[in-house]
């Protein structure tokens, strides 16, 4: 199918496109490390600038519900 094409619905397939929703700009490129095999376990050493972010989040909870949420009262 061609980009701007309609479906079914009428709906316009350029405006579904889900990667639209991903787009990212140079400076969120991802970095690779390469990792180590040690006793036969491949091990990531990433610099340690990568974890700086790190006491910022170690007070914070991700949670997803399914069903009902619960009153936050009760945590």
């Amino acid at each position: 199918m061609k980009v701007g094409s309609k479906t079914e619905d009428g709906s316009s397939l350029e405006a579904r496109d889900w990667r639209k929703l991903f787009a990212r700009t140079p400076d969120q490129a991802l970095q690779f490390f390469q990792p180590k095999i040690e006793n036969g376990t491949a091990v990531v050493m990433p610099p340690s600038e990568i974890f700086e972010g790190e006491l910022y989040w170690k007070d914070a909870v991700v949670a997803q519900f399914i069903g009902h949420v619960p009153n936050f009262s009760l945590f």
